[in-house]
């Protein structure tokens, strides 16, 4: 990273970065008031150029001409770059608060560009990123609108964004531009200018009810038609302005009750996919009887939020996650049946109509009956939290078709109850050692019952374990709380790798579980945190790293088997056996 903090930051001689009049790569920085100035020209940049207030980057604005798929451009804090040539952005261009860039000449805005304004005050305070093209716009791509320090837009405002000598084209989306309910930014272009309207519906908003359905053509030439039988009504608001050659931003429910039902079906026509795309579905506060979508879903809230209450009685929907970015979708209430015929990505929350894990004691009413997932639970989109569902209270039935396939900080399945059976005919599997895919019950605080205290009562993996942890008795958040949770039978088809199974037991040292592990405190004295029996199918491996250590650990293991082979445990007594190097079976009675 190159970064001028103050004075004047000079090379003069070559610079490896530069290579046939292109900023190859790096982060170069001028802050507020410093410059950078680079003898060596370019003209293509493929690097991250960052410029706050009034730095001065050389000679950029004099012999710039492309951004790259792989550049980035960001003007912050009020910075001013014009530059004098011709320019064409296919990478990343981000205008902060009272940023502007200027063209003399033409500005191009390819396909796999992203045009990103920052909006942090009223129109009148000038405190928004701004474009101004002295020359032609071409336009495609991506527009995207964001917020600073928590500025929020009132209804009748406008944003003169962009100006142009003239225009031709049209972003393909726009992103940012729903902030509430009833609040949304909407972009209108014209062939001299990108304003930006405060609106509580755009343009593009379409009412779909009982008597009236919606029929329009998508992005790829799919016949997409919305239906909506029942009390309530539907909002429907496409990305772009016109009707045809659409995908759906957003779905906004109202006055909807458990006798409503949503279908969105998709007719394959010509080279299209046969699947709609749909950005987010509201319908929080409300319930509803069933929901289908034919295709991918990116964020869903729904429900009313009572305890017990069942949101919606049946959702199916193509795959859940998959349109833009990584996004994390609600359901607030209990969930009668979800089947999601392809892939989660994003994140799943099913409240059962809590907030939190409080006073979960006793029967929990089961947040899903009945989860099916046609693919993978798929967190290798990476992150803070990609490819989780999480669950709080009971989960009767949950199927995996795929897999469950780790990389995020947190990926995986993380039950704030009980979990009765999951079958996954895949495997689980994460790349990275530190960050394990997580299977977690908490189960029943308080259990009065061996019974009832069995948090993962049964669970069944076609494939292979690799970098996973399989708990029983920890919240939500990976804590340790429930000292009496217990696994029933597990049935692993596959191999065992660097992963660990505990019930009722922390890992107090966090050294890795089958070494200096302890029962979590405060367990009944009649009831064992116990694993009824665990078969391993195939090969099992710890870890040859030292100070690594995986383990299957319990108050109580009842049976093991590796292969066809019964291993040496001992009932009413401790068991300590190594089973590979760097991973142990510990049980305490």
């Amino acid at each position: 990273m190159v970064r001028a903090e103050a004075g004047i930051l000079r090379f003069t001689g070559d610079i490896a970065q530069i290579v046939n009049s292109e900023l190859t790569g790096g982060t170069w920085e001028v802050l507020n008031g410093a410059s950078l100035l680079i003898s060596r020209t370019f003209a293509t940049n493929s690097a991250e150029l960052i410029m706050h207030g009034t730095g001065v980057f050389g000679s950029l604005g004099t012999n710039l001409t492309t951004n790259s798929g792989s550049g980035s451009i960001q003007l912050l804090e009020g910075a001013a770059l014009t530059l004098t040539k011709a320019f064409t952005n296919s990478g990343t261009l981000f205008l902060d608060s009272a940023s502007l860039l200027t063209t003399t000449l033409d500005f191009t805005q390819a396909a796999t560009g992203l045009l990103e304004f920052e909006l942090s005050g009223a129109p009148e305070s000038g405190q928004f990123g701004r474009l101004a093209v002295g020359g032609a716009a071409a336009l495609n791509g991506t527009g995207i609108l964001t917020r600073a320090n928590g500025f929020v837009p009132v209804i009748g405002q406008s944003f003169p964004l962009a100006t142009f000598g003239s225009k031709t084209g049209a972003f393909t989306a726009f992103e940012g531009t729903r902030l509430g309910r009833d609040l949304f930014l909407s972009p209108v272009v014209s062939d001299t200018s990108l304003v930006v309207n405060v609106v509580a519906s755009p343009a593009n908003a379409k009412t779909v009810d009982t008597k009236r359905p919606l029929t329009f053509t998508d992005a790829d030439g799919d016949l997409v038609k919305v239906t909506l039988k029942g009390p309530g009504n539907a909002r429907v608001i496409l990305r772009g302005d016109a009707v045809d050659n659409n995908e759906i931003e957003f779905i906004d429910i109202t006055g909807s009750t458990e006798k409503t039902n949503l279908t969105i079906n998709v007719k394959g026509k010509g080279a299209g996919n046969g699947l709609i795309s749909i950005g987010s579905f509201d319908a929080s506060g409300l319930s509803l009887k069933s929901v289908k979508i034919k295709g991918d879903v990116g964020k869903i809230d729904i429900g009313e939020g009572t305890p017990g209450d069942v949101a919606i009685g049946k959702l199916t929907v193509n795959s859940l996650g998959r349109a833009g970015t990584v996004q994390e979708s609600t359901i607030n209430g209990s969930l009668g049946s979800l089947t999601i015929k392809k892939d989660i990505t994003g994140v799943l929350n099913v409240t059962g109509g809590r907030t939190d894990e409080t006073g979960l004691s006793g029967t929990v009413v089961n947040a899903v009956k009945k989860l099916v997932i046609g693919g993978n639970i798929d967190g290798s989109a990476g992150g803070q939290a990609a490819g989780l569902l999480r669950v709080l209270g009971d989960i009767g039935s949950l199927t995996v078709k795929g897999s469950v396939i780790g990389g995020a900080d947190q990926s995986g399945i993380v039950a704030g109850g009980s979990i009765k059976s999951l079958n996954i005919t895949g495997g689980i599997a994460s790349p990275d050692v530190d960050h394990p895919v997580t299977i977690s019950a908490l189960g029943i605080v308080g259990a009065t019952s061996d019974k009832a205290a069995v948090a993962l009562k049964s669970l069944k993996v076609g494939g292979d374990i690799v970098n996973a942890e399989i708990l029983a008795g920890y919240r939500l958040n990976g804590v340790a709380a429930n000292p009496d949770a217990g696994i029933g039978k597990v049935v692993v088809k596959g191999s065992w790798t660097a992963s660990s199974m505990a019930a009722g037991v922390a890992d107090t040292t966090a050294d890795g579980y089958g070494r200096n592990d302890a029962l979590i405190a405060g367990g009944s004295s009649s009831i064992l945190a116990r694993i009824a029996s665990i078969t391993i199918a195939r090969a099992v491996a710890g870890s040859d790293v030292a100070g690594t250590h995986f383990g299957i650990t319990a108050e109580q293991v009842g049976e093991l088997k590796l292969g066809k082979i019964r291993q040496p445990l001992v009932s009413g007594t401790a068991d300590s056996l190594d089973l590979a190097p760097g991973f142990k079976l510990v049980d305490f009675a």
